[in-house]
Formats: C-alpha cells, sequence, structure tokens
C-alpha cells in the first residue's frame, strides 16, 4: 500500500512537471483565455488540443483521471504565481469523447466526455456546501469534511478518539444549478425517443452571463466528467440503483444549426446538384408522404413549410416572423395523423403531439420542483424544443385551452391594476400592487425575467379558491408583474361590485351549460359574472372580549364621531333616538374600557360620551382612522379576520345604527345602510357574505351616499337568523315582512346559459318533461337555481336506470351539476367599458394550481397565465412553423358552413394559421380506384421508394434554412401586389350593408413566407415571378376550399379565419336595426312574432333565431321571457 501511494505521489509530482512546463511555453496566450467572473473565482479556458501537442501523458491523464488531473493544472497554475482561485474549463476535446447520451454506460463513469443536446430543464440556482469545518471540543483540532454526497457529512471520529458532537465552525458554499439535457431530434434516427440525461454546473458556470445562454430550448455542448447519483428511496435510505449524471467541467452555448447532420462534401454536392433541376419543386412534392395518395397542392404547401420564409425587423423595431402555419381539418380515415407523423420526420427539427397527450410542459413550458437541489426547474415544452423546426400538433381542438391560447399570442398582459385589493386566506386584504413589489423586492434572487414582465415563485401567499364546487384556502404557486398595455377594461357588474383589467383577462362565463373563459374585452352587458355564494376564512381565535369591541366598533363607525376640546381629540360618542342602543353602548363602554361613560339627552336624541384619554389612544391603537370622520372610518383590518362569532356583533351594532328596514310594493322588503364610505360598504358585503348572505352596492344620487342593500327572502332569513337587531322597531319591521302574503317572488338567483343544454340532456335520456314537470323546458328563459337542481336530480335519476356507457351526457351532466349545487352564484354585468391607461406602469397577476382561481373583491376571478406562458416567450425560444390537425365536430367537413362552425377552436386561434386545407373522402369512383390501386401497391412493394431519399430530403432542407435568405425582387413583388389587389376590389353581388373581404393583409404576409420559402427550396437568394406564382396558386387553392361564400357568391376570407362570413353578418345586423326600429312603437319588451312579420320574405324563421342567439350571445340583446327578446 505505501509503495502504491509513493508511485501515485510521484506520478502526480511529474505531471506536476508537465503542467508548469506548459504553462510557462503558452505563458502568453494565458491572458486572452482568462475570464474574471463576479466571484473571487477567475477562469481559464484551456485548449485541450494544445496540451495533447505539447504533453499527450498530461492529455491523457486529464481524460482517464480528469477530477484529480484539472486540480494539478490548477495548482501549478497557482504555485507558478499566474493566478489565485483559479478554474480551469477545457475546450476543443477530440472526437473521441463525443458521445451520445443513450450510448452513456457505467464503464464510462469518472471519464471526461462531451454531450451535445437541448436544454430541457433548468433550475434555480441554489448555494451548496461543498466543504465545511469541526473543531474537536476535546482538543481543539480541525477536521475538514469534503461534502460530495446528497446528506450534509460530519467527522466520524477525531484522532484524539472523540465520536461525535463535533462544532461546525465554518462552511464552503457554491452555487449551483442543474439542466436537463434532452438529444436533438435531428440526431435520431427512426422512431427513436430522445434520451435525457442531469447536468450540474457550479460556481463561474452559473453566472448571470451564462445563465442567460442555458435557458430551456437552447442547444448546448457539455463538457464534464460522469457521475452516478444515489437514488433516494422514500424510506429515507439509498438505492442500490445509481442514476448518471455529468458533472460540468465546460458548457458552451451552440448556434441554432443543423450541424449534427453531418453535411459532407458529397452531401453538399448532391444538394446543390438537385437544386439546379428545374423539377426539384415537382420531385420534391413527389417525396412527401408518397405512401398517400393524391392532396398534390397540399403537398406542395407542405414542402414549402419545410423552408419557411425569412424573419425580418422592420423599421420601426417591430419583427415579422418567417415561419408559416398550416391547419389541416378533415374527415376520418383521410391520413391527417400520417402526414402530421411524415413530416414531424422528414424535419431537421420536427416535434410531434397528440391533443392531451402533450407533455406536462405542455406545448412551451412550466415550473416543476426541482428534487435534487429542492428548488423550482423551468421546462421546456415542445414548441420552445422545436425551435426553428416544425411542431405537429394532432387533434388541436382536444388540447388543453391553456395550451392553445400559449400557441396564439406571444406576452399577454392578463393582469390587475396595483390597486385592486387582494383578498387573503385570513380575511386581510392587500393592495396587488404594493403586495407583489415588496415580495419581488425582498426576493431579487429567485425573480425570472421575461419579456417586459417579472415573475417569482411564491410558497407563503395563500388566498381563497373555488373548483366551483367548494371553495377553500390555497397557496399561490407565483406572482408577477407585466407592463401595462394602454388601455384597460373595466367591469361593472348589477350588484355595484366593479374590476378593472387587462383587455386579455380570462373572464369566467356560463357556455351551453359549461363554466369557461373569454377575454374580458369580449364581455358585454347582459352577460353574467360569478361571484362567490359565501366566504371562509382561516380566522383569529375566538375571544369573547372580542364581542364586547365589534359592539363598540359598530356603534362608533355607524353613529358615532370624536369629541373636541380646544382643536384635540378628547374622547369619543355615540347618538340614537334607540334607549336600548344608548344602553347596550354604556355597557359595553364600562365592560370593555373600564370608564364611566356619560349619557346626555336633547330633545328625542341620546347620546354617550366617553371623556377620557385612555379610550382615545386605545381607539387610536386599533386604528386612527376610527377618530376621522364618517367618509373615513372604516372596519379596522384585524377586526376583518375575527371569526363570525364576533363579527356578528359588529354587523348587528352597524345596521342597528344606520340600517333601516323598507317595505317596498307587492309585499317586497329590504334591508339598507348608507355611509359615505364605499369601502366600508365593501367590508361590510365581505363579512356578511361569511354568513352566505349576498348585497348589492349602489349610490343613491339623490342622497349622495352609497347604500349597501340585502333583498331576497333567503338573504334576509339568514340575517335574521344569523345576525338579527337589537333595535325592537327594526326587527319588527323584518317579523312584519315575514308575515305578509308574498304576491309575486323576485327570482334573483339564476344560472344563464344552461337551459338548451339540460333540454338536450332530458331529450337523450328520452325524459317525459310533461310527466316529470308538468310543462315543456322552456327555451331562452333562464333556469332558477332551484328549478334547475329539480331537473338535475331527475336526469341523474334516469341515468342511473339507463343501460350501457353514457359517458358523454354524464360528463355534461356534471358540468350543470357544478352549477345547479355549486359555490358559485351568477349576477348579471351592468356595464363593460374601455378606459385609457392613465400613468399605470405595471400591471400584476397571482397564479394558482390547478384552480386557476382566488376570490377577491367580492367576485371569483380567473388568475390568468402560468409561468410557462409568461415566460416562454419572453425567454425562451420559439420561432416555430406549426402544422395541426383537427377533427369537424359534427364527424365530416362541411363546405356551406364557416370553419368557426365546424370545429371546436376559438376564432382568434384559427385566425393565426396562414393556410387551411380541408380533407375531404367523397365517394367517387375514378379517385377510389386510384386510391385503392395506390394502397395495394404500397403493400405489395413493402412502401414505394421516396424520389428523393429521406436521408437527403432533411439535410436538403437543413442546407437552405442554414444558408439561404432570399430577398423580394420587383417582379414579385409586382405579382403579389397585382393577385392581392385585384381580389380585394372583385365587383361582389351580395345585397346588404357589409361588403364581404376576399382577402386580408393576413394572407399577403402568407403570400410572401410562401414565395420566399419557394425560392429558398431552389437554394435562391432572390424570389423570382415563378415562386410568386407558386404562392399565389397554393393561396387561390386555399380560398377556394374555405374562403368561398356559396350564399354570396364571392371569396370572403372570414369563413377561412373563424370570423363571421358578411351573409351572416349582413342577417345579424338587419335583425338588430328591426329590434331597434320596433323598440320605438312596442317598448323595451319585443314579440319575437312582430320580428318575423318585419322580416317576412327577407329572412326565415331558424335565421331569425340564428341571430337572435348571436346577438344574445354578443350582449346585444337580451330574453326576458319565452317569445320575447329586449335590448341591453
Amino acid at each position: 500500500m505505501e509503495e502504491e501511494t509513493q508511485l501515485s505521489k510521484s506520478k502526480n509530482e511529474e505531471l506536476m512537471i508537465e503542467a508548469k512546463g506548459f504553462f510557462d511555453f503558452y505563458k502568453k496566450d494565458l491572458g486572452e483565455s482568462i475570464r474574471k467572473g463576479e466571484t473571487a473565482i477567475k477562469t481559464i479556458f484551456l485548449d485541450f488540443m494544445k496540451l495533447l501537442e505539447y504533453s499527450n501523458t498530461l492529455a491523457e491523464e486529464i481524460l482517464v483521471n480528469p477530477e484529480e488531473n484539472i486540480r494539478i493544472l490548477e495548482l501549478a497554475i497557482e504555485e507558478k504565481g499566474l493566478l489565485e482561485n483559479v478554474r480551469t474549463r477545457l475546450i476543443n476535446l477530440p472526437k473521441s469523447q463525443e458521445i451520445k447520451v443513450r450510448n452513456l454506460r457505467s464503464r464510462n463513469l469518472n471519464e471526461m466526455l462531451v454531450v451535445e443536446g437541448i436544454v430541457r430543464q433548468a433550475s434555480d440556482v441554489r448555494p451548496q456546501v461543498v466543504n465545511a469545518k469541526f473543531e474537536c471540543p476535546s482538543c481543539g483540532t480541525v477536521l475538514s469534511v469534503l461534502q460530495i454526497e446528497k446528506k450534509f457529512r460530519e467527522p466520524m471520529r477525531c484522532s484524539c478518539g472523540r465520536r461525535g458532537n463535533f462544532k461546525l465552525i465554518s462552511k464552503e458554499m457554491v452555487d449551483t444549478q442543474r439542466l436537463v439535457i434532452e438529444e436533438a431530434p435531428e440526431s435520431l434516427t427512426g422512431g427513436e425517443q430522445p434520451k435525457r440525461i442531469n447536468i450540474f454546473l457550479k460556481e463561474d458556470l452559473v453566472e448571470p452571463n451564462m445563465e442567460e445562454k442555458t435557458t430551456p430550448g437552447s442547444r448546448v455542448k457539455v463538457i464534464g466528467i460522469l457521475k452516478e447519483v444515489p437514488v433516494p428511496l422514500q424510506s429515507g435510505g439509498l438505492s442500490t440503483r445509481f442514476e448518471l449524471a455529468l458533472e460540468a467541467n465546460n458548457i458552451i452555448p451552440l448556434e441554432e444549426t443543423f450541424e449534427e447532420l453531418d453535411i459532407n462534401d458529397e452531401d453538399e454536392r448532391q444538394i446543390l446538384e438537385l437544386s439546379q433541376d428545374p423539377k426539384v419543386f415537382e420531385k420534391l412534392t413527389k417525396s412527401i408522404i408518397p405512401s398517400v395518395w393524391g392532396y398534390d397542392e397540399i403537398k406542395r404547401c407542405l414542402i414549402l413549410q419545410l423552408f419557411g420564409g425569412v424573419k425580418k425587423t422592420l423599421a420601426d423595431g417591430q419583427t415579422s416572423r418567417g415561419d408559416f402555419h398550416i391547419l389541416l381539418i378533415g374527415d376520418p380515415g383521410v391520413a391527417k395523423s400520417a402526414t402530421l407523423s411524415f413530416m414531424a420526420k422528414i424535419s431537421p427539427k420536427g416535434r410531434y403531439v397528440v391533443g392531451k397527450s402533450t407533455s406536462g410542459a405542455g406545448l412551451t413550458a412550466t415550473v416543476v420542483r426541482d428534487e435534487y437541489l429542492r428548488g423550482w426547474s423551468l421546462e421546456a415544452g415542445s414548441m420552445v424544443l422545436a425551435n426553428k423546426g416544425l411542431l405537429c400538433i394532432d387533434e388541436l381542438e382536444k388540447m388543453d385551452p391553456s395550451d392553445r391560447s400559449a400557441m396564439h399570442e406571444g406576452m399577454e398582459q392578463q393582469c390587475m391594476l396595483p390597486d385592486f385589493k387582494l383578498l387573503l386566506s385570513d380575511g386581510k386584504e392587500v393592495e396587488i400592487g404594493k403586495f407583489v413589489d415588496n415580495l419581488i423586492e425582498k426576493n431579487q434572487g429567485k425573480v425570472y425575467q421575461g419579456k417586459n414582465c417579472e415573475i417569482l415563485p411564491v410558497e407563503s401567499v395563500e388566498l381563497i379558491s373555488t373548483d366551483f364546487i367548494n371553495h377553500f384556502p390555497l397557496k399561490a404557486d407565483r406572482v408577477s408583474r407585466h407592463i401595462a398595455p394602454e388601455e384597460f377594461v373595466k367591469i361593472e357588474l348589477s350588484n355595484g361590485r366593479e374590476i378593472t383589467v387587462t383587455p386579455e383577462h380570462p373572464c369566467w362565463i356560463v357556455n351551453n351549460g359549461k363554466i369557461t373563459t373569454i377575454s374580458a374585452e369580449k364581455l358585454r352587458g347582459g352577460m353574467f359574472f360569478p361571484v362567490p355564494s359565501e366566504i371562509k376564512i382561516n380566522s383569529k381565535e375566538y375571544k369573547k372580549e372580542n364581542d364586547i369591541l365589534c359592539k363598540i366598533l359598530g356603534y362608533h363607525i355607524s353613529d358615532g364621531c370624536y369629541e373636541l376640546n380646544r382643536g384635540k381629540k378628547t374622547g369619543i360618542q355615540f347618538s340614537n333616538n334607540d334607549e336600548n342602543l344608548i344602553e347596550d353602548y354604556k355597557k359595553a363602554i364600562e365592560n370593555y374600557f373600564k370608564v364611566k361613560p356619560v349619557i346626555t339627552k336633547r330633545g328625542k336624541q341620546f347620546a354617550v360620551r366617553v371623556i377620557s384619554k385612555k379610550v382615545v389612544e386605545e381607539m387610536a391603537k386599533i386604528d386612527s382612522k376610527l377618530l376621522e370622520k364618517g367618509d373615513v372610518k372604516k372596519i379596522p383590518e384585524e377586526i376583518m379576520q375575527l371569526p363570525n362569532e364576533n363579527t356578528k356583533y359588529l354587523l348587528r351594532a352597524l345596521y342597528d345604527g344606520d340600517g333601516s328596514v323598507i317595505h317596498q310594493k307587492r309585499n317586497g322588503c329590504r334591508i339598507s345602510f348608507v355611509s359615505q364610505n364605499r369601502e366600508l360598504e365593501e367590508q361590510m358585503s365581505y363579512l356578511l357574505l361569511r354568513f352566505g348572505i349576498q348585497s348589492s352596492i349602489f349610490y343613491d344620487s339623490h342622497s349622495k351616499v352609497w347604500r349597501l342593500d340585502i333583498s331576497g327572502q333567503g338573504n334576509l332569513a339568514k340575517f335574521l337568523i344569523e345576525i338579527g337587531f337589537l333595535s325592537q322597531h327594526k326587527k319588527q319591521r323584518l317579523k312584519e315582512y315575514y308575515e305578509k302574503e308574498k304576491s309575486y317572488k323576485t327570482i334573483r338567483d339564476v344560472i344563464p346559459n344552461c337551459t338548451d343544454k339540460i333540454k338536450e340532456i332530458f331529450k337523450k335520456l328520452d325524459i317525459p318533461q310533461r310527466k316529470e314537470l308538468g310543462h315543456q323546458i322552456d327555451l331562452g328563459v333562464e333556469k332558477q337555481r332551484l328549478f334547475l337542481q329539480k331537473l338535475v336530480l331527475i336526469a341523474e335519476k334516469y341515468l342511473k336506470n339507463k343501460d350501457g356507457k353514457h359517458n358523454d351526457i354524464e360528463d355534461e351532466l356534471n358540468e350543470i351539476k357544478k352549477l345547479a349545487f355549486g359555490h358559485a352564484r351568477w349576477v348579471k354585468i351592468k356595464n363593460v367599458s374601455k378606459i385609457k391607461n392613465q400613468g399605470v406602469k405595471w400591471v400584476y397577476d397571482v397564479t394558482i394550481e390547478p384552480y386557476h382561481t382566488f376570490i377577491s373583491n367580492g367576485m371569483i376571478l380567473h388568475n390568468t397565465i402560468t409561468i410557462s406562458k409568461a415566460n416562454v416567450h419572453a425567454t425562451l425560444r420559439a420561432e416555430t412553423s406549426v402544422l395541426a390537425a383537427a377533427n369537424p365536430k359534427f364527424g365530416r367537413f362541411d363546405p356551406f358552413q364557416s370553419i368557426a362552425q365546424q370545429i371546436d377552436l376559438p376564432p382568434t386561434l384559427i385566425n393565426r394559421f396562414d393556410v387551411i386545407f380541408p380533407l375531404r373522402d367523397l365517394p367517387n369512383r375514378e379517385k377510389d380506384e386510384l386510391i385503392a390501386t395506390h394502397v395495394l401497391h404500397e403493400h405489395q412493394k413493402m412502401g414505394e421508394e421516396m424520389l428523393i431519399s429521406r436521408d437527403l430530403l432533411r439535410k436538403y432542407v437543413a442546407y437552405a434554412k442554414q444558408r439561404i435568405r432570399p430577398a423580394l425582387s420587383e417582379e414579385a413583388v409586382q405579382e403579389i401586389k397585382r393577385f392581392y389587389v385585384e381580389l380585394r376590389n372583385t365587383p361582389v353581388s351580395a345585397e346588404g350593408s357589409v361588403r364581404p373581404i376576399p382577402i386580408s393583409a393576413r394572407q399577403l404576409q402568407a403570400l410572401i413566407r410562401m414565395a420566399e420559402a419557394s425560392a429558398k427550396m431552389r437554394l435562391s437568394e432572390t424570389v423570382d415571378p415563378d415562386d410568386a406564382k407558386r404562392a399565389v396558386d397554393i393561396m387561390k387553392y386555399y380560398l377556394m376550399q374555405v374562403g368561398y361564400d356559396y350564399e354570396s357568391k364571392t371569396f370572403d376570407i372570414d369563413r377561412g379565419t373563424g370570423g363571421m362570413p358578411a351573409s351572416q353578418r349582413n342577417k345579424v345586423f338587419l335583425v338588430r336595426d328591426v329590434i331597434t326600429s320596433l323598440e320605438s312603437r312596442l317598448g323595451k319588451m319585443i314579440p319575437i312574432e312582430e320580428i318575423e312579420k318585419e322580416l317576412e320574405g327577407k329572412l326565415t324563421k331558424d335565421e331569425i333565431e340564428e341571430a337572435i342567439t348571436k346577438l344574445a350571445i354578443s350582449g346585444v340583446v337580451f330574453r326576458p321571457r319565452k317569445g320575447y327578446v329586449g335590448r341591453t
């Protein structure tokens, strides 16, 4: 053993001499290779090939035993006096050390290797202990312990014999980060799936300038030592199975190229030769999915998509994308999936995902917990990983809506204004702006910097969330702030609540019996918005003495004031003409403050005067605003956090002091509270919600005060039982209301937009409506909650007795059950308006997973985008072409309906596709024979050879994308311009006030991209007229397939881009104008039969009904009862 140690020492000394000699020889070159980091560490980049030229022995030892020998290099530098505290980073390692992730084995452990790939995940940068020093309490010896394992290690024993209880005196810390590297798709063959490996970085490799180059989606080359990492067991021990990981020595960001395709001289010769072939376009087209017959026009467009256009930065700084997007919509069995699968494999950077089976990161990115460093990791999704390549999405209509939204919006601002009051789970309200700003300032090191936004993961912020069935406290995942847009949307509800948000902020609505979202800018008056039926908080512990305090504060805020003597506040007083209240207040003051108040009387008015410095100080301590005027006084924050057992006394005293019970027409009733302070009434509304009591806030312009109203039998009953009055007069008036016979019942608790769906369910289950209900379900009339509950229970009974599986009906019924029995109530939107930004810099957001809801401002709000959606477009690369396929709603494509009517996708997403192609399966003898022959020959020959081999085609595309950036020639410009202008100005014979738009600027951009792609395909630096004509031919085919309106017999681009065709818009506008005209003659409620009379001979009854439905959805009209409409 001693001999081995001596040999090792001798060998190390020889290597040290070699290393010093090398640094002497290359001393002049060292200066250029030194990088000074933000810490005291200096970094030297060492060219391995130079080291190999100087000393083959030292170079070989570094590859075989890297850890020890790199340390020798660093000691040599320090001993030569060149640098102190230095780290050596290797570059230019030999090809023999390059290895694919899938080929790593245990025999490669502790070797210096080179791996290339794409960053899939990147964790937070976290500090890690690398060395710890301990002092022995017995002899004072200092023991140093290297921390190379996951668990913190202490010394086992000291040389003096002591075991355990050593004193930790210092720790050496370094910054660390974990990346997950995935093999690049172009390095794979056949159906291989990319493999991953963990990469551990530390010290200078995680400095901010390096971190920016290793965001998810970045392509990197990692030089490092292969290590084994123990896998922890749930029991706390370690498994016998280990994972492989690279401890990085160096990480080199790579340019976005396709170098892994290895285009050699022979490949380049073939590529250039093919580009000169006059039939190159036809040959490339015939090489696209040769196993599928036909679709020649679509295949031409697909080959152009592979090459893409040219990304440009315009004069005003805006960028114009070069990639273009294609949507295939078609019948079953028309090879949509086969087409997408082929294109993903043929594209040098292709990805294929299917509907809801996309990765956890979805299309863009998401934040996941890091198991190793116990922080956060940002994981790239498919669009990022396919950067500068092609993403193929099958069954797009089945994809999660949040992933869909990530596709078509860059960095949406979906947030609240700074003064928005955020309700925490303990009942405390905070201004979101100050709250988020403070969190970000205190945690700068954890903030993700995005484009115009900052996102901070949080663990200690708890709000109240809901799944629309129940509500519960839930911790937020992150908070963020975004640069404010130029305008906002203000939403005012009929119950007096209001909120101002950014235009794209998602808002919850009910659509056809299902809770979903639309952007705030699409809301209209007359639509319904969710509010909570009740709010339960994590209140403070109940203390009986707080009953008395709440009573005092309620009286003081409602009818109390401060005593003033020579300009100084010397006490408080409460005035009222009810002796019971006066006596109750007096006793409360005596019991709580232990002082004797004085009662005075003037006419019928009593006053309790409390002259006491102690009381003034105590009140100021609770909240200084209590000693201000009525328009400033509000309920102290601490009181808002007390339990219901306490706050019922607060509410009772407030309503006893300034409340009233008012009998209304037809034996109705309301309880009102008036104040000059709206904020106070919002606080009271919150407290009432904690008892399940709904209320409304109004401004009384006659009296110039705010009014908080409680109405409806259910709410009044809860108030009487849970809170009540001490005032005998008010109590008696409320009892009188309950003793009167009601001549009518106001239906306030309605569930919107579910009548059609519940009727449809009844029809599917063959439920006899007259037998079960005594009547038919009225269409177009909103359902009262209790009645809807009855309908749901009937449907459940019939569904239970049905044979076989009815999952679709069960899912639909569960959605309606959530509405009928759930937590939300639905309030009509009074007004939606746009307001200009008046100097607001930031807007704010908070994200709660998984329900994306939180309750604040008396409303159920959407918490908008996740960090994946916020950060991906800001910091990650996602210049990706999208090829998507979707299925029509009713199984088959209908050329007489617009695209938006046929697929379950939002028009904003449909509009993002440059071209849309329908794939139809229609019986045609000649075509069927050709397809059958083609398919049978394919099976006989086991697949026909591609005209251009798959390998060469991939390299051809990569070569063109790398090197060719064609510019539009003047002739090509004129060709595209001629087609665009002539088509837009084609005479139309369509009737109506709205003229159809045959083609828009979006299609003009698509024409340019396709023309540029055609030039790229020829490896030409110039877009010539033939390229432009090729693009025009494809555009004509697209417009004929989906843009031709058979009704107006002209092109209408709105048919193909998700909008409403002009022919349909004209019908809607015609019905709208007739309703406006009839309103002046017939009043607010207009019979539909009158509309039908006015439009007889112009529109059918079905067309009128369809137009009214569209007007109702957009909030222009509403249906007050069956057979009538009214303008909102």
